[in-house]
């Protein structure tokens, strides 16, 4: 990507931004950085990979919110069920009304997958239309656990604490862990203490993808326990992965310390050091890792509330990955927020030359 400035300019922030402590002052323009950021989010949109795609409309719901809605609506047309699902919540998440028509299109006739269908019914339950929910109850038998997990999901955002039993009663005979923490989460979410409870025990088991998961739960049903369980995760023998995701969680709680701003900063910065000197061998360090490392610190520095963080994000709009460039793109914005002046353009435009800039559950998951 050419950023608008030159290289010579870029060359001199690099210098500046690298001496200094990183928890000084913020060195870019605010209003340059949101730009960048903002116009990386549309323009991964439209990215080849669907799972970028997919994450784009994500980090735009968390976000931009109400202003991309019809950026909602059109990706609703996606070729990737994985992006179209990703449209519905979003839809739903901001209850986009002017998506209404188009949803119920899509309820009656058009959309084929079942995963889809889940995020659909969803969003037209929060405009006010519950004629297809009594789907949902039976997409949580349906063969594919992708198909059960988010028919799950969807019942836990609705809210409906009458859903608990019905959850209760298949999570007794789910045998798919990625279903069962999202039925546990759903539980958790619809008020259930038990189920709070088992989110913890995700966060302690052998498998770090698993660990994530649970930690990523629990920041967003926000358990009594869970400042403490975060704080435990955050230590020094745990993985840099499980460590990272941990410091972000307690960031949304509010509770942020020079060091973990400086370990997310490693993290980000150099993620194949920070796994070696954590015990891995550099040999056996997969570009999967690496990648996961990145994301997990882009994120994190979203939430710790420190505009210098901006400066240490905005590089990563270059990334390699498009995944990592989303999610610094929405950290910033994040970071930004009450920092820049409110913008009237419509946020559904692309930018007149796509080549010059950048292009979670959703995470790790495939269409």
């Amino acid at each position: 990507m050419r950023h608008i400035f030159t290289a010579s300019i870029v060359l001199w922030l690099a210098v500046l931004v690298g001496c200094a402590d990183p928890i000084g002052e913020m060195v870019l323009d605010p209003d340059r950085a949101y730009v960048d950021a903002r116009s990386t989010l549309l323009q991964s949109i439209e990215s080849e990979d669907a799972v970028v795609r997919a994450h784009a409309v994500e980090a735009m719901a968390e976000t931009l919110k109400d202003d991309a809605g019809h950026v909602f609506v059109e990706t609703l047309d996606d070729e990737g069920p994985l992006v179209r699902f990703a449209a519905a919540m979003a839809i739903g998440d901001i209850a986009h009304a002017p998506a209404k028509e188009k949803l119920l299109t899509m309820a009656e006739q058009a959309e084929p997958d079942k995963r889809v269908l889940t995020a659909v019914v969803y969003a037209l339950w929060t405009l006010q239309d519950d004629t297809y929910v009594s789907h949902l109850a039976r997409m949580l038998f349906d063969d594919d656990k992708e198909v059960r997990a988010n028919a799950a999901m969807a019942m836990g955002k609705m809210g409906e604490p009458s859903a608990i039993e019905p959850l209760r009663r298949v999570l007794r005979d789910e045998q798919d862990i990625s279903v069962q923490m999202e039925i546990v989460e759903a539980m958790a979410a619809l008020g259930d203490q038990r189920s709070k409870h088992l989110l913890e025990a995700y966060t302690k088991t052998q498998f770090t993808d698993d660990r994530l998961r649970g930690i990523q739960a629990m920041a967003r049903i926000r358990p009594e326990r869970a400042p403490m369980v975060f704080a435990d995760l955050a230590r020094d023998h745990q993985p840099p992965p499980v460590r990272v995701a941990a410091l972000g969680a307690l960031a949304q709680v509010r509770e942020v310390s020079p060091d973990a701003y400086r370990f997310c900063v490693r993290a980000l910065r150099d993620p194949e050091r920070m796994l070696v000197d954590a015990g891995a061998r550099r040999e056996q360090i997969d570009d999967i890792d690496v990648k996961r490392l990145q994301w997990l610190a882009a994120r994190a520095l979203g939430w710790m509330d420190k505009p210098a963080a901006v400066d240490v994000l905005h590089p990563m709009l270059d990334a390699p990955d498009g995944t990592v460039r989303v999610a610094a793109a929405m950290s910033i914005i994040r970071l930004l927020e009450g920092h820049v002046e409110p913008r009237d353009e419509d946020v559904s435009e692309r930018a007149a030359d796509p080549a010059t800039g950048p292009a979670l559950r959703i995470a790790g998951r495939q269409d």
